[in-house]
């Protein structure tokens, strides 16, 4: 019977540890989202980056395309 209450209180105390950990480690996970509920899509960068004025995070589209061409543009003085 010893064997059996000891068993008992072990199972228990998983069933509270294990929830509180999950529930720790998910809310941790939602503390780094660093754009909560939307994407900031920066087309034709190949890195993701923080805007240092915004601190808006981007990211590249080459996830979310499938086609398309990238051109470097000069931008001539007059």
């Amino acid at each position: 019977m010893k064997i059996g209450l000891q068993l008992f209180l072990v199972l228990k105390a998983w069933v509270v540890v294990l929830p509180l950990f999950f529930t720790l480690s998910y809310s941790e996970l939602a503390n780094n989202d660093t754009n909560p509920g939307f994407i900031s899509i920066d087309c034709g960068v190949t890195e993701s980056y923080t805007d240092e004025t915004t601190g808006i995070w981007y990211q590249p589209d080459t996830d979310f395309i499938e086609t398309g061409t990238n051109h470097a543009l000069t931008i001539r003085k007059q």
